[in-house]
């Protein structure tokens, strides 16, 4: 089995089909919502979907959250569905924060609605944020997460995470969520199992593994590696681990359990 801390399919044109397919799986699916040029009215229709269709195994969250408006309206009609995360921005500007494509400080609004977010204890989502609005939300959130990205000390992309990011992470008892794009994995065309491993080994040689989980962006990115385009990847992936000395019970963790214990324990 499979806990994923970032799946766009709530986003997709096709969704109702894939919650179907979501709902007879044994996987943990973390929904996001993902905000683009859709207006408030859309996300909205997308909770009510959420709340009548999807089963126990699938949870909601919400990526970019700069959607305009009176903010009580916001919370009272987006925050009613209890979502696992919520993530400021995408890598633009937009009225709370700054993405990675940019770099500026939390605004005003932004500020707001970290505050009613630390009321609420729903976590941040530090995905995608420029270093000066990540430090920000470090600044100001009770908690802190990041659903999905690679590490900057493999592959040093913009949308990568450092070591020290890493550590506020960490620190403060957040998770984070490895994600299977791969121009976050590597600087070549394509890979394959060894670079996810690799992102993986960097994580745990330095950090406790038990803070480290998958976050694969599926139907959100169209660039995966070889062997990991669906949640087939849980063997390849497993037997690539084993290969290498890790165990049985520590692959279980960051493939299911961490995501799993957290999901159980959160409010």
């Amino acid at each position: 089995m499979i806990s994923d801390f970032h799946n766009d399919y709530l986003t997709t044109d096709n969704s109702h089909q894939i919650i179907d397919e979501y709902n007879e799986s044994k996987n943990l699916i973390v929904g996001a919502v993902f905000r683009g040029r859709r207006d408030f009215l859309w996300a909205k229709n997308v909770c009510r979907i959420y709340g009548k269709y999807c089963r126990s195994n699938q949870m909601i969250a919400f990526e970019d959250f700069g959607y305009d408006g009176d903010l009580s309206i916001l919370f009272h009609g987006l925050l009613s569905v209890n979502p696992v995360y919520v993530g400021l921005t995408w890598n633009g500007e937009n009225n709370l924060a700054f993405g990675c494509a940019t770099e500026g400080k939390i605004k005003k609004r932004g500020a707001l609605v970290i505050k009613e977010l630390n009321e609420r204890n729903i976590p941040i989502d530090v995905a995608h944020l420029c270093e000066k609005s990540f430090y920000g939300v470090i600044d100001r959130a009770k908690s802190v997460l990041c659903s999905h990205t690679c590490f900057y000390g493999v592959n040093a992309h913009r949308r990568n995470l450092k070591a020290e990011q890493i550590k506020e992470i960490v620190k403060r008892g957040g998770l984070v969520g490895l994600t299977l794009y791969v121009p976050f994995l590597t600087d070549k065309n394509a890979c394959g199992v060894e670079q996810v491993y690799r992102h993986i080994d960097y994580f745990c040689q330095r950090f406790d593994h038990k803070y480290l989980c998958i976050g694969t962006d599926f139907n959100g990115c169209d660039k995966f590696p070889s062997g990991f385009s669906n949640y087939g990847f849980e063997n390849l992936l497993t037997d690539f681990m084993l290969s290498k000395g890790y165990s049985n019970a520590v692959i279980k963790n960051i493939l299911y359990s961490n995501l799993s214990a957290f999901i159980q324990n959160r409010n």
